[in-house]
Order: C-alpha cells, then structure tokens, then sequence
C-alpha cells in the first residue's frame, strides 16, 4: 500500500494554494507536515482525502495515487473505508446522539451486519477507553474525548492511512498525553500516518517530514535530520521546541530529542547533570 502525491498543484480564484508538491508514503510509516498557518497543510490533506477531487472548488493540478489509482477513479464513499481524516475541528465531525451511535455510523452506512458492528465498536471503544461513555451525547465530552471519539469512528472502519489535523489542539495535558499515547500504538501497530502539528511532542514519532511555506515544501527531512537547518525552520515561520535552543546555547550538536526526558538524558550523558 501506497500513497503517492504527483506533482499537485491547487488554485482557487487565481490563488494558488498548492505548487507542484511530491511525495509519498509507504505502508507503516508516518508523514510529518509541518509549517505555519497558512502554509496549505490542510488543504493538501484534503487532497489526500480525495475532497478537492470531490468537490469543484478550484483548479487541480498533478494527482494522488493510492495504491497505483488515482483517487478520482475511487468511489467517494470507498475512500471512506480505506482513508480516514480527522479534521482539527472535531465538532464538525460529530452528529450523532450517543458516543455508540457515532463510532457505529459508518459501519451501518456500508451495510455491515449488526453482530459484526457490535463487535467492532466494543473493541474499538475499549482500545480508547470509552467505553463507560458508551451512551453519552458526545457533546457532553472535553475536546480529547471528542477526538477520541471521531478517531474511533474512522478506526472501526480498519483503513489503510489516518490523516490528522492537529489531533492535539487544544487539548490540556492529560488529553494530550492520551492522544500521543494512541499514536504511538496506531504507528507500533504499522498504521500508515499522515500527521499535521504545531507540537513538537507529536515529531518524536515521525519517520520523515515535509516542511511547507506558502503552500510549496520546502524541504524533506529525516526525524533527525530536524534541527540541523535552523535557516529552514526560519522560512517555515517555525520555531523549535525550547528543549532544542536550550540544549544548543549548551553547546550540545542538534539531534532526535522533542521532550523533557529526552533532554535531560542529553544532558546527564553529556556530563552536566550527575
């Protein structure tokens, strides 16, 4: 399985949204997009989705191919089994009157058996840790279970590829750290990944990133590969973690360390701290 971007291109009314982005990303691994706002990240993973293909809404150029199709062959609804998204607004995902209800919504869409579907959403609901809100409305839920809950949604559905929009926006730290938590799971289990973030918590998991500007990448870098270009992160309109300033003011070389732990190992193998 692969997800292959092909020179695209997107512009809406003259404004070019996209330019001549290629990539992919193979089975297992997970894709970082990293850049400030604006940078076009989200459209490029409504690409990814096959929404922009869907939907007429400017001029597309290039195209993606999943598994050697391009997803304008797919029927839109297929798509929906084998790419989930999660949109950084979760709201706009949520419809249904019980967390039950909404995990359940696709598989009852694709006519799956009622036995099946129970079985699936209690494995799913479980695996997350929601299943003592089996019946609650989900808008009665914090902003980390609602992201939960849509996670659970599109997981039930076993897809090939996550694409996720900042699944860790505002979010305090114990959502934070239950969402980490289950992308370190989804990516052990060789979950394909598309992941967008400002965190810098989230970039330990990832396998490569694409740094965007002004909806161009810029660059491809290994995870530690990261902060040997601070002239990239400069034209990214990105600043890195301060764990990585404090650390280089330290006189210590950039390297793979995006938390507290991570960088007080460095420090104490580097003699500062006994």
């Amino acid at each position: 399985m692969e997800l292959k971007v092909e020179n695209l291109g997107y512009e809406v009314r003259g404004k070019r949204i996209l330019g001549n982005i290629s990539f992919s990303v193979g089975a297992g691994e997970m894709v970082g997009l990293w850049g400030s706002s604006g940078a076009g990240k989200t459209t490029l993973l409504l690409a990814l989705r096959g929404i922009l293909q869907q939907y007429d809404m400017g001029r597309l150029q290039g195209q993606v191919l999943f598994d050697g199709r391009n997803l304008a062959a797919y029927a839109y609804p297929q798509l929906g089994r084998e790419i989930g998204l999660l949109f950084q607004q979760t709201d706009m995902q949520l419809f249904s009157a019980t967390v039950y209800d909404e995990v359940a919504f696709g598989l009852e869409n694709f006519c799956v058996p009622a036995e099946e579907i129970a079985c699936r959403v209690s494995r799913v609901l479980e695996a997350l840790g929601l299943s003592g809100l089996a019946d609650t409305s989900p808008r009665k839920l914090s902003g980390g279970q609602k992201k939960l809950v849509v996670l659970g949604s599109l997981l039930v559905l076993a897809p090939k590829i996550l694409l996720l929009d900042e699944p860790l926006a505002s979010l305090d730290a114990l959502e934070r750290n239950r969402i980490l938590c289950l992308l370190e799971e989804l990516k052990n289990g060789g979950m394909s990944i598309v992941l967008v973030e400002h965190d810098w918590e989230a970039a330990r998991f990832v396998d490569r990133m694409l740094f965007l500007a002004q909806g161009n990448v810029l660059a491809e870098k290994q995870r530690t590969e990261i902060f040997t270009d601070r002239a990239l992160l400069e034209r990214c309109g990105i600043l890195p973690p301060p764990m990585a300033i404090f650390l280089e003011a330290m006189g210590l070389p950039p390297a793979d360390f995006f938390s507290m732990g991570q960088c007080w190992n460095r420090l104490k193998g580097a003699g500062y701290l006994a």
